[in-house]
């Protein structure tokens, strides 16, 4: 026995085999119809419709064999598909390839065999239509062209019930990708209307029926446009320029201040965002739609806001130059006479510091005091004007203020020794001095009556 050897296409020729999904399924009346004729038309009592597989070749349809398959390396349709006609053997006792066959010298003892290969539309054969006898023969010419009718009409039952499997199974696909594209339409945030290339509504979700205050049935097969305010409507949206035809290119401009109209007549500012899809049952234009409403109400309250902040910049601006105003006031009106009144107080600091009392020299310490404190809140108020009106050049003023105070740093009872210190108003300047220079000499702390230091503070 000569086992048939693997196709020279044998990987391909299975995967094409495994795609069409036939072996081992169920017998069917048209494929056991085709056996019936062929063993009627070439007389013969034994018919099969086989598919080779990698070990073993399978019988679809059978007709007076009572066997489902047999191994491959026994099978005459194994070899048959080798070729890509009619396979015929007269006598198979006398072929030298079969004549050893368990299928010859053994049972069903098959003599005559006849096969056509089954081919695929890209050339991959299956198996084979085949037809058999216990004696040997040959077919007429008439019978070798029915068989091969036979053949063209079992190899396009093959594909059509492939093809049917195929639909069945794109079909399906085809239910859930609508079903996901359902869900998707109804999970979106905005309202969304597909239109076709007619203007007219095909489907909308919930949230437009929401927005638009129209049921789904209202909105179906009803112009898109009548979402839209009167005064932005086409004259004829079926002409392919109305507003929801996202295949025009002018259409493309925002939608910016554009109004929807609801079912109760009431307008809306709305957002519309166009995508035009393309598939075979036309062109459609997708619209998503986004009531604006909240943002025109925040986008007002910008506008309100940067309104106020403008008046008050320009209220800050007003008060910079009235304080700059003011410090113009206190260097011309104020800081003048302050000058003078800081001269006299040292002129009598100088001529007066042996010659007066203590109450005497504690006033005139506290005078120099608060001309110091005096003409830093002037400076201060000089430094701000100066900052705020954007000007340089305006002067602080300092003052050479004495005071008295005791040669030592702090006084005692029968010490009287004084001294004069001259020093200038600058915080700097004071900081440099002796930390006596900071504080009034009060002649009341020798005093033993708070009388006493009530009536000299009185005086003062």
């Amino acid at each position: 026995m000569t086992p048939a050897a693997p196709t020279t296409n044998e990987r391909e020729r299975l995967v094409a085999l495994q795609n069409h999904e036939i072996l081992d399924t169920p017998a069917e009346a048209e494929f056991d119809d085709l056996t019936f004729l062929a063993a009627q038309i070439c007389g013969t009592p034994i018919a099969l419709i086989s598919f080779v597989d990698g070990e073993r070749q399978w019988f679809k349809s059978n007709v007076g064999l009572e066997l489902n398959e047999t191994a491959r390396d026994v099978s005459f349709c194994a070899h048959a598909i080798h070729g890509r006609h009619l396979m015929e053997v007269p006598d198979a006792r006398e072929d030298f390839v079969f004549y050893d066959n368990p299928l010859v010298a053994g049972g069903p003892e098959i003599r005559f065999y006849a096969g056509l290969p089954l081919a695929t539309s890209d050339g991959q054969n299956l198996g084979t239509l085949c037809v058999m006898d216990r004696v040997p023969r040959q077919l007429s010419p008439a019978q070798r062209d029915a068989l091969d009718r036979l053949g063209r009409q079992a190899m396009n039952r093959i594909a059509m019930r492939l093809t049917t499997r195929n639909l069945a199974s794109a079909g399906a696909e085809l239910c859930d990708a609508e079903e996901r594209s359902r869900l998707v339409m109804e999970a979106a945030p905005h309202a969304i209307l597909m239109v076709n290339d007619q203007g007219l509504i095909t489907l909308v979700n919930a949230r437009a029926e929401k927005l638009f205050g129209y049921s789904r049935h209202e909105l179906i097969g009803q112009p898109a446009e009548m979402l839209l305010a009167d005064r932005f409507r086409t004259s004829d949206p079926a002409n392919g320029s109305g507003f929801f035809n996202a295949w025009t290119s002018r259409r493309k401009r925002a939608s910016r201040g554009l109004r929807g109209r609801r079912k109760d007549g009431r307008e809306l500012p709305i957002e519309v965002g166009l995508n035009p899809l393309s598939t075979s049952a036309g062109r459609f234009t997708m619209a998503s739609i986004t009531n604006a409403t909240a943002q025109k109400r925040a986008e007002n309250r910008i506008k309100s806001l940067r309104r106020d902040s403008t008046k008050q910049a320009q209220q800050l601006e007003q008060a910079n130059r009235e304080l700059a105003n003011l410090g113009s006031a206190v260097s011309s009106e104020i800081m003048a006479p302050l000058r003078g009144i800081g001269s006299l107080a040292n002129r009598l600091v100088t001529a007066s510091a042996n010659k007066l009392d203590g109450s005497g020299r504690a006033q005139l310490n506290l005078l120099a005091l608060r001309l110091r404190r005096l003409t830093g809140l002037l400076n201060g108020i000089l430094n701000d004007s100066t900052k705020s009106g954007g000007r340089d050049g305006q002067e602080s003023m300092s003052l050479a203020l004495r005071t008295i105070a005791p040669n030592d740093s702090a006084p005692s009872k029968g010490r009287r020794g004084l001294g004069v210190r001259e020093h200038l108003s600058s915080p700097q300047d004071e900081a440099a001095l002796p930390e006596w220079a900071g504080r009034v000499y009060d002649p009341l702390s020798d005093s033993k009556s708070d009388a006493a230091r009530a009536g000299v503070l009185a005086e003062i």
